[in-house]
Formats: C-alpha cells, sequence, structure tokens
C-alpha cells in the first residue's frame, strides 16, 4: 500500500525524536509498538510490537517517516507480541507495564557501565531546561515548546543520565514524579483533589500554592508541567544548613 506523510507527520517526528536522549525509549500507544533510540545515533530499534496487520501497517509508515527525516529504524529483532482485543483502558495499561519492565533493565548510558537505572537516586532529579522547540499547532500557529529532562547521576560513574519525563515518572512512581525540588531547596508537592479539598475546608491554605513559572521564593524557572498546579510547598530548614 502506497503512503506518504504529510509535512505535519514529518516535522511532528523529527521533534519528537530530536527530543529522544541518549538510549531513550519511544512509545507509541496506537501502534502498539516500542522503540529505543540507539545511544545517541540517529538510530531507533523496534523493541516489540503486537501481532495483528494493522500495527504492523502502523510500524511500515513510521520507518517510512523515519527514514525521511534522516533517522534509520532497525525492525528485524523486534519481539511480537500476541495481539489481545481488550478496551483501550487496558490496552494503555498493559502498553505502560510492558514500558516499565523495560525501563527497569535499562541502564546506565555509559556504555562501560551496566548499573540499572532504577537503582539510582531517583528521588532526587535535577531537572533540567534541556532546549526549545517550535512547533505547529493544529490552526498552523507556531509555538515554543520548551523540552525538560529530569538528570539522574549514575551512583557508580559520573554519568548525567537524560529521561523523558514519562519515563522518569513511570520508573519513579507517581509520588515522585509529583514532587519538584528547586536547587534553593524548595520542595513542592502536587495535591490531590482530595487533599485541596481537604485543606480548604480546614483553611489551611498557608503552604498552598498554585505554581506558575518562576519559584516565588528564588524566581527560579518551574518545570513546565508542573506549572498551574496546586502544590503544597516545604521550605528548606535553615536551621539544619548552618
Amino acid at each position: 500500500m502506497d503512503w506518504t506523510p504529510s509535512e505535519e507527520e514529518k516535522a511532528s517526528t523529527e521533534n519528537e525524536l530530536g527530543n529522544l536522549p541518549e538510549n531513550g525509549i519511544w512509545a507509541l500507544p496506537n501502534n502498539h509498538a516500542v522503540y529505543q533510540r540507539q545511544g545517541l545515533e540517529s538510530t531507533l530499534k523496534l523493541l516489540q510490537r503486537m501481532d495483528h496487520p494493522a500495527i504492523a501497517e502502523g510500524c511500515r509508515r513510521v520507518k517510512i517517516v523515519c527514514g525521511l527525516v534522516g533517522w534509520e529504524v532497525h525492525d528485524e529483532d523486534a519481539e511480537i507480541l500476541p495481539f489481545e482485543t481488550t478496551s483501550p483502558e487496558e490496552m494503555m495499561f498493559q502498553e505502560r507495564v510492558r514500558r516499565q519492565e523495560m525501563l527497569m533493565q535499562a541502564t546506565c548510558s555509559n556504555n562501560d557501565c551496566q548499573t540499572l537505572v532504577a537503582s539510582m537516586d531517583l528521588e532526587n532529579p535535577n531537572w533540567t531546561h534541556i532546549r526549545d522547540v517550535e512547533m505547529e499547532d493544529d490552526d498552523g500557529n507556531k509555538q515554543t515548546v520548551e523540552v525538560w529532562s529530569p538528570i539522574i547521576t549514575c551512583h557508580d560513574c559520573p554519568e548525567e543520565v537524560k529521561m523523558m519525563p514519562e519515563d522518569y515518572a513511570i520508573l519513579a512512581g507517581d509520588d515522585l514524579a509529583t514532587r519538584f525540588k528547586t536547587k534553593g531547596g524548595v520542595e513542592y508537592r502536587v495535591l490531590t483533589r482530595d487533599e485541596v479539598i481537604h485543606f480548604m475546608d480546614n483553611n489551611d491554605i498557608g503552604s498552598i500554592h498554585i505554581l506558575g513559572t518562576f519559584c516565588p521564593f528564588g524566581r527560579e524557572i518551574i518545570p513546565p508541567h508542573f506549572r498551574a498546579l496546586i502544590t503544597q510547598f516545604t521550605l528548606p530548614d535553615i536551621s539544619e544548613e548552618e
């Protein structure tokens, strides 16, 4: 079947691939397929996909569009999983579980170090602004998107492992993924709906803050996925620092 990607599809794919960190995982829920970047090369390896003609066709199209934006795709050794007819919610859950299993086996981006990323200090990520990219919205308007990465330092070598935010959330868990600590020591924790109601009903709002672009205690830039969220903040213990 002949298929040619649109300019929008090529631009979107190029942006997504350009944001992949070294050895980063690229999962496509709609295609039920998982790819991994090979080091820092413009090369993807198809790790696994479900056994279904439509999914195979989707992967074929991914290979085509990747080739047009300068990326190679190696799919000859992919694991083919049995296709299961389930609800979209269940399929998304299964996709997350499979991705978590792969992340649990991921190792340090230093090729000479085999330390598991899961064993590193996931509690203290260094959220870093990597770069800005321009993307078009559905109306064709260009907008600047900030690309951030939680950087984890390997405890067996000095390598700084850049992770995709969604991979960090899957590997570290929701509790750590909903916390952010500034370099000045201010820690924010995103509140659940029930927690917000509890604090409001008890008029206990002294430590509640809706995050914007900057931390109000030091003007440090807040990662975009924390902005506009209702959080509880904890200030650093000055006596301990002294």
